[in-house]
């Protein structure tokens, strides 16, 4: 596929094709995006990374990694071990944030599939990609999708494990604590409650539209709220919340986890030596960013464009915030 084609489908000259392609500003950002659309599509992009993947292995990669925010432990750290491993290799990574915003996300993915500069993208997501590159590229999700690389957790295992083990201490009455961004989360903490014939009770399930240690405040005063009627044990989205939660229902007189057990997830590095160390959930980061890695660049240089899902262990860490329930 050469400019003539493209500029015979999208009715414009070869000299506008060029400037679209190139990243010119000459034209306006909707017709250069409708020239790389048609581009993309026609397989223009597909023809023209494959001139250059014979050179890369000289020159090394161009890697951009696409996340939602670097201000969380949980992401950064994740994109600290990416671009750890791909210096290893001698390439260069480029990080894009899109803020939890999935049409961003696409836009993202779109522009740098097509700006001539990347060799692959790595996202993290919890998002379905719409616009599938022609670069190589694999995502961070729980998706089996046919169309790309994906490599996750089992997140509804996750919370059988956790609900499977506060059910052996006694517990019965368990919340959930998470936020809008955590609604995965949240399923997978109502589908592990029903499998193990445990109560669903609406009112132990908080979904406050704040972040980290504000939802662990404002949870902690629903939870106080509840007087008598409060759960034994809660589930918080991540570790974060835990942590806030923990000292909130403590200053206010409730003990962890002699009146309440709280569990966490992400195992941040602050969770063992909180006043009270947070039992939690550890995923495998190491292991999911160099598998990661590893298959954009077989990717790359490669002519290898099988897709899979490959799911990452987890362990649920015991630590002195959870306790059995005192009948």
């Amino acid at each position: 596929m050469n400019h003539t084609k493209i500029a015979e489908l999208a009715h414009v000259s070869i000299s506008t094709v060029s400037k679209a392609l190139s990243g010119s500003n000459d034209i306006s950002s909707e017709l250069a995006e409708k020239i790389r659309q048609i581009a993309l599509e026609t397989g223009y992009f597909a023809e023209k990374n494959k001139r250059k993947a014979a050179n890369k292995r000289k020159k090394g990669a161009n890697i951009a990694v696409i996340c939602p925010e670097i201000i969380s432990i949980h992401y950064s750290k994740i994109v600290t071990l990416l671009e750890s491993f791909i210096d290893e290799r001698g390439g260069r990574t480029a990080i894009y944030i899109y803020g939890f915003n999935v049409e961003r996300l696409n836009e993202l993915v779109l522009f740098l599939s097509t700006d001539g500069l990347t060799d692959g993208i790595i996202v993290l997501s919890s998002s379905r990609i719409e616009n599938i590159p022609s670069v190589p590229i694999v995502s961070f999700d729980s998706f089996k999708n046919q169309q790309y690389y994906s490599i996750g957790v089992d997140i509804n295992v996750v919370f059988d494990d956790i609900i499977k083990y506060l059910k052996e201490l006694g517990h019965a009455k368990i919340a959930f604590v998470g936020e809008p961004r955590t609604i995965t989360k949240e399923l997978a903490f109502r589908k592990s409650v029903e499998k193990y014939n445990l109560e669903l009770n609406e009112n132990f399930i908080l979904k406050i539209e704040k972040r980290f240690a504000d939802i662990g405040r404002e949870a902690a005063i629903s939870i106080i709220a509840l007087g008598e009627d409060r759960p034994s044990a809660i589930i918080t989205a991540y570790d974060e919340v835990a942590v806030s939660l923990i000292y909130d229902l403590e200053k206010a007189g409730i003990r962890v986890p002699e009146d309440i057990s709280v569990v966490g997830l992400n195992d941040i590095p602050l969770a063992p030596y909180t006043r009270t160390s947070l039992t939690t959930v550890r995923f495998n980061y190491d292991e999911q960013a160099a598998l990661a890695v590893d298959i954009l660049y077989d990717k790359i240089y490669s002519e290898n464009d099988s897709t899979e899902h490959l799911t990452v262990k987890h362990e649920l860490i015991i630590r002195d915030s959870v306790a059995p329930v005192v009948k």
